[in-house]
């Protein structure tokens, strides 16, 4: 069923057995998971069908240090939340994620990896991503043998990037019609109330835009509303110390992580169409097979830096001929048939890339056009770091809650990281005579933070771990201090890996759904 809290004939107390906040992958996954348990499942979504601006503003920050973009680029309040604005990209965990690295500060998952293996086909399956291989099985299932790099130092990776990726119109017709899950749209949740003596959550309250509030009762709360809005939930929250719900030990908020972003080489292939015939994606009906560059665990624990991945970029020359087609079909699919001057004959120098074009085609690969350039897109683990951190900002919204603060550290780990990875990769290209490779000159100065920019995967601010000193949730994701408060998502992440992130909350949705039922 579902219900739109600005219409005033949907009830303003909502009770539950379950209270899912917030609509987007871990909720939605959660919800359907939970479907058919017995329980009585409210999932609530601050936004509504479609995208509104007016919503989205409700994302705005104060940025404290480093720039970050995807504070707002990377969010977005409308049922199926970012994943009706990511690429799809799908990599599981590696086994060293989850272990306690002696240089990786604060590393190490209190639960291993096998405990979430049984979790990541379901997962593959919501995005209709089915009998995955990430390693040199998925390079073959694309029809290319992997490169000849020493598999001790550049692993074999490939990810998976879904067609069939926006949860609302997967999922959204779904949960309007289970009997047993109430979807209630356009409802903000700006805070958990708990009882007199702090031990569980007693009620939600819920606000339109408008102005009209309401409140929401539940056995079980959880929260899946990304690590940025978790983590201002949480701390906006009433609690006796002041310091916002289930953050006796102020950690909530701390250990915010991203993926690290950088053009770490530029490369010269000694045989670009050679080249483009390992790297470029591998295009199918509902999926992408996109080849990356890993480093090695090997590497990692010899050098001691974090984990890291990458994807080889194919610039298009500025005269080249693709930048018209692009251009003038966009010109098309926006009404405007007058092209620019100098169209038509770049659209017809198309004809001297037809040999490209066709092999392109009758392969499923991505083209490569001619004279491009090519650089190492390398985007790395982040170590967890209590400074890095959401906090509470003074300023307000529309809502007249606090916005976010979010102040993100990148550390000296993080540029060794960078120039490890970018050094190896050099040297493998080299060795096996691939191509040559030319390190950045800002690897190695004192402002290399500027070339480094995030990835909008947001992490780590309710982390999990055994000692409620350094972490928010348990084993079993549900907040130290309290009896029925969980968290979903990201926000979970004691450290956050190389890999996209979707996955894994995903599975670690499921887990949470086998708790939950049981």
């Amino acid at each position: 069923m579902r219900q739109d809290f600005c219409d005033h004939s949907t009830a303003a107390h909502q009770v539950a057995d379950i209270a899912i906040i917030g609509a987007g992958a871990a909720g939605i996954a959660l919800a359907r998971a939970l479907k058919g348990s017995g329980r009585r499942i409210l999932l609530v979504e601050a936004g509504g069908l479609r995208p509104d601006p007016a919503d989205d503003a409700q994302n705005e920050v104060e940025i404290h240090g480093h720039p970050f973009p995807g504070a707002t680029e990377g969010r977005a309040r409308v049922l199926g939340g970012a994943t009706t604005l990511w690429g799809g990209q799908s990599l599981p965990f590696d086994p060293i994620d989850f272990e306690a690295r002696a240089w990786v500060p604060h590393s190490g998952w209190p639960i291993a990896r096998e405990t979430l293996a049984p979790y990541y086909p379901p997962a593959e399956r919501l995005l209709h991503l089915d009998r995955m291989a990430y390693g040199a099985d998925g390079w073959r299932i694309a029809g290319v043998e992997p490169p000849p790099f020493d598999p001790a130092r550049i692993g074999c990776q490939i990810s998976w990037l879904s067609r069939r990726k926006d949860f609302a119109r997967l999922y959204g017709a779904e949960l309007e019609a289970a009997d047993d899950i109430t979807l209630l749209l356009n409802a903000n949740t700006t805070a958990l109330h708990a009882d007199e003596g702090g031990a569980r959550v007693t009620h939600a309250s819920v606000r339109t835009r408008e102005g009209r509030e309401g409140r929401i009762e539940a056995g079980i709360f959880v929260v899946a509303t990304g690590a940025i809005e978790t983590a201002r939930l949480m701390l906006a929250s009433p609690a006796p110390d002041g310091n916002g719900i289930g953050n006796r030990r102020d950690v909530v908020g701390r250990y915010f992580q991203d993926h690290p972003s950088a053009h770490a080489l530029a490369i010269v292939p000694r045989d670009l169409g050679a080249f483009a015939r390992y790297y470029r994606p591998h295009n199918r009906r509902h999926y992408r097979l996109f080849p990356k560059v890993p480093l090695a665990p090997a590497v990692q624990q010899s050098e001691q830096v974090l984990n890291a991945t990458a994807e080889i970029v194919f610039h298009l020359p500025q005269d080249s001929p693709y930048h018209a087609v692009r251009d003038f079909y966009r010109a098309v699919g926006a009404g405007r048939l007058e092209a620019r001057a100098g169209t038509a004959s770049a659209i017809a120098k198309v004809f001297g890339e037809l040999p490209s074009l066709a092999r392109a085609l009758i392969t499923g690969r991505s083209p490569t056009a001619s004279g491009s350039t090519v650089t190492l897109w390398a985007h790395i683990e982040q170590a967890p770091n209590p400074e890095s951190r959401v906090m509470l900002a003074a300023t307000r919204d529309a809502l007249g809650q606090p916005r976010a603060a979010i102040a993100w550290r990148l550390t000296e780990l993080e540029r060794k990281t960078f120039a490890v990875f970018a050094r190896t990769v050099a040297d493998e290209l080299a060795r096996t005579g691939l191509g040559e490779a030319q390190l950045p000159d800002w690897l190695a100065t004192a402002d290399w933070r500027a070339e480094v920019a995030d990835f909008y995967h947001h992490m780590g601010t309710a982390r999990m771990g055994t000692d409620p000193a350094t972490s928010v949730i348990d084993t079993d994701l549900k907040v130290h201090d309290l009896a029925n408060l969980y968290v979903a998502g990201a926000a979970a992440f004691p450290t956050g890996s190389a890999s996209n992130p979707t996955l894994t909350l995903l599975a670690l949705a499921l887990r949470l759904a086998d708790h939950l039922a049981r």
